[in-house]
C-alpha cells in the first residue's frame, strides 16, 4: 500500500457504468453510413467492482427483446426478468491467492425474431477493511522506542493506480511522532504514563474505511527491569517454570515462544502456578522429552504486581530436566542379550535367586526395544528382589517412578519401592498385575527426607503364584516431575 495523505478520507465516487456486451461490425465493402449496425444486445452495469453489503444498478437495453433471464451469482436475488434491476451482495467474493474469484453474472436474451445472446461476467465484492495492529511490547520504560506491526487486512486496492491512494494514518498520543503514514511505524515515548493507539484506514478501490481504537494500549514508566531468577521443566516436560522475586500478574501466552530443538511449538496457555503466584507456568501442547534442547523467548512488558517491569527474554535455555534418573541403570534390558541375569545396571538381595532359572533377559516379549526381564517363581519364595545398583542423588522434589508389567497369569503382586540408605525414607506402590502389559506408577515427594539418596526396589510377593508363574518387567524410569 502506498502512503497517501488524506487526513478526513475525502470521498472517491466511482459513478461507472460499464458496457458488458457490445457488438459492431462492418464489412471491407461497407461504408460508415451503412456500415454501424444497430446494437441489438446492451446489459450495462453501476460496477463491478464493491465492497461486501452493497449494491449494483444493473440494466438491459437491448433491443427487440422478447424475453430476457438475468442470473445473479451471490446476489440478494437469483434470478430476474427486470429490465432495471438492483441485487445487493452481503458476503464478500472468495479470494484465491490474493486474487477475487469474483461472482458470475449472466444475461440470456431472446429477441424477437427467436435469435438468443448471452453474456456473463465477474463482479468483485471485497471484505470490509479489518483494521489490526501489535506493538512489540505494550510496555516499557520511559524513552523506549516501540515497534508497531499492521496486521490489517483488505487494505489493498484491486487496481495498482488506485493503491497509490490508499491511506494508512496511525495517532500516537504522547509518542514521537504523533501521526504516520507508515505501515509499521516506529514511535518514542517520551514520558511516563498510558497511552492510546489508533489506525484508520481508507481503501479506494473498491472503497471503504476503517478506524480501530485501543485504549491504554501503551503503559510508560520509570520504574526497576527485572528479570526471572530460575527457569527448569516442570510436570515431566508438560510445562515450563519460569519464577520472579515478586508476585506476578495474569499474561498473554501470544508474549512467549519455545524452541524446541530449534522447531518453534505451540503453547497452550500461560499461567501463573497455583499456590506460588512467583511462578509462570507455560503450559506446552507436546511434552519435552530425554535430550531435547528446549529454549524460551518473551517479548516483555508485563509488570509485577509490586510495579517492576519484567524484562524481555531472548533465546534463554531451559533447563531439561526431563531425564529418566534410572538411564544409566540398563532400565530398558537393551543392554544384554537374551540369557541370564542383566549384566549391567541390576542387582538382587538374594544371590540364590540370582541365577538364569529364575531371572533371564528374554526378547520373545517386551513392551518395546528389543528385551524385557523375565522372573520365574518356583512357589516357594516370600519374595523376590530386584533393584539397582547404588543409590541415585535425587534433590528435594515430586518423583514419578514407573515400571511397565505384566504376568503369565492374572492376580500377581507386584510392589515396587523407592528407598533411601538404611530405609530411613520409603515409597511403596502395590499392584496387582494382568496378562497384558501395563504402566503402573508411583509418584513421591523427597521434600524434608532425612536422606536425598534412592534405590529402586522390585519386590515381588508372589506366595500364592504356582511354580513357573512369570512376571515380564521392561521400560523402567524414574523422572522428576515438579
Amino acid at each position: 500500500m502506498k502512503n497517501y495523505i488524506n487526513n478526513k478520507f475525502s470521498k472517491y465516487l466511482f459513478a461507472i457504468s460499464i458496457p458488458l456486451g457490445i457488438a459492431l461490425s462492418c464489412t471491407p465493402e461497407s461504408n460508415i453510413r451503412d456500415g454501424i449496425k444497430e446494437i441489438t444486445f446492451k446489459p450495462t452495469a453501476s460496477t463491478t467492482l464493491i465492497t461486501e453489503g452493497e449494491t449494483i444498478k444493473y440494466q438491459d437495453s437491448s433491443l427487440n427483446v422478447s424475453k430476457r433471464i438475468w442470473t445473479f451469482e451471490g446476489g440478494s436475488t437469483e434470478t430476474s426478468d427486470e429490465e432495471i434491476i438492483e441485487i445487493t451482495y452481503d458476503d464478500a467474493s472468495e479470494i484465491n491467492d490474493g486474487i477475487p474469484v469474483g461472482y458470475l453474472t449472466t444475461l440470456e436474451v431472446t429477441h424477437e425474431d427467436g435469435s438468443i445472446t448471452k453474456n456473463s461476467f465477474k463482479v468483485d465484492v471485497y471484505n470490509h477493511v479489518k483494521p489490526e495492529f501489535s506493538a512489540d511490547k505494550n510496555a516499557a520504560l520511559m524513552g523506549s522506542e516501540i515497534s508497531f506491526t499492521n496486521l490489517s487486512e483488505y487494505a489493498e486496492s484491486k487496481w495498482e493506480d488506485a493503491q497509490e491512494k490508499d491511506v494508512y494514518f496511525w495517532s500516537f498520543p504522547g509518542g514521537i511522532p504523533e501521526t504516520s503514514n507508515e505501515e509499521n511505524p516506529k514511535v518514542t515515548y517520551p514520558n511516563t504514563g498510558d497511552y492510546p493507539v489508533a489506525l484508520a484506514i481508507f481503501r479506494s478501490a473498491p472503497e471503504d474505511k476503517a478506524v480501530i481504537v485501543k485504549e491504554n494500549f501503551i503503559k510508560i514508566v520509570d520504574v526497576q527491569v527485572i528479570g526471572a531468577t530460575s527457569n527448569r521443566m516442570a510436570e515431566l516436560g508438560s510445562k515450563i517454570a519460569l519464577t520472579y522475586e515478586t508476585a506476578l500478574q495474569a499474561t498473554d501466552a501470544s508474549k512467549f515462544s519455545v524452541l524446541v530443538d530449534g522447531t518453534a511449538v505451540n503453547i497452550s496457555a500461560v499461567n501463573i502456578k497455583y499456590g506460588d503466584d512467583t511462578t509462570y507456568e507455560i503450559v506446552l501442547e507436546t511434552p519435552i522429552v530425554d535430550n531435547q534442547v528446549v529454549s524460551l523467548s518473551y517479548e516483555g512488558g508485563d509488570f509485577a504486581s509490586t510495579g517492576e517491569l519484567l524484562g524481555p527474554i531472548v533465546d534463554l535455555g531451559i533447563e531439561n530436566n526431563v531425564i529418566n534418573l534410572l538411564k544409566d541403570k540398563n532400565p530398558g534390558f537393551e543392554s544384554d542379550g537374551p540369557g541370564g541375569f542383566p549384566d549391567a545396571g541390576w542387582g538382587n538381595w538374594d544371590g540364590t535367586a540370582n541365577n538364569p532359572e529364575v531371572y533371564a533377559v528374554i526378547d520373545s516379549d517386551k513392551h518395546s526395544g528389543n528385551n524385557s526381564l523375565q522372573i520365574t517363581m518356583d512357589g516357594t519364595g516370600t519374595g523376590w528382589i530386584l533393584n539397582t545398583t547404588g543409590h541415585e542423588v535425587v534433590e528435594e522434589g515430586t518423583y514419578r517412578l514407573t515400571v511397565w508389567a505384566k504376568a503369565s497369569v492374572d492376580g500377581i503382586p507386584l510392589d515396587f519401592r523407592s528407598v533411601t540408605p538404611n530405609w530411613s525414607n520409603v515409597h511403596t506402590a502395590n499392584e496387582t498385575l494382568t496378562t497384558e502389559w501395563a504402566e503402573y506408577t508411583l509418584e513421591f515427594s523427597t521434600v524434608g527426607d532425612e536422606n536425598l539418596n534412592r534405590n529402586y526396589w522390585h519386590v515381588l510377593r508372589p506366595n500364592e503364584a504356582s511354580n513357573g508363574v512369570q512376571v515380564f518387567l521392561d521400560d523402567i524410569s524414574l523422572y522428576r516431575i515438579d
